[in-house]
Parts: structure tokens; sequence; C-alpha cells
């Protein structure tokens, strides 16, 4: 499935990572091992660490638009 920020399950983690350097934090909460996962696509890493695919592509989601400066009337909006 599409995501709003393009997240799918058939990227692999580096992808993830290197379109988004903020998911860091989201993938070294999971204690995901970047040397051996980082070729993986999402939906197999996920399974691998006991999550449905969408549970997964719904962090990253969430912390992409958490760091995604917002557009309101051609003017980014202040994050609150």
């Amino acid at each position: 499935p599409w995501m709003p920020s393009g997240l799918s399950e058939t990227m692999t983690v580096q992808e993830v990572v290197r379109r988004y350097p903020n998911t860091r934090s989201v993938l070294e909460g999971l204690f995901l091992d970047h040397s051996f996962e980082g070729y993986d696509c999402l939906d197999e890493v996920a399974w691998r660490h006991g999550m449905e695919s969408q549970e997964f592509l719904a962090l990253l989601e969430e912390e992409v638009a958490r760091s995604t400066p917002q557009i309101l009337d051609g003017e980014v909006a202040p994050r609150t």
C-alpha cells in the first residue's frame, strides 16, 4: 500500500534511512541491525521483529510526518 510519504513495504531499510534519516530513531528503538537488515524490505523486517508490516509502516510514517514541515498557504507552518 502507498503511504503519504511514499513509504512502501517493499522498500529496503537503507532506502528509508537514506530518504528519511530521522527514521533511524524508530529503527534503533526496535534494535534493528543495520549491517544485517539494511538490504531487507520493510515487510520482512517487520515480520522478523514480530510486527505487522502496516504497524511498522505507521511507526515510520509518524516519524516522517513529525519531522516534515507543513506548508500552509505557501508558508512553512510553525511546529507545535
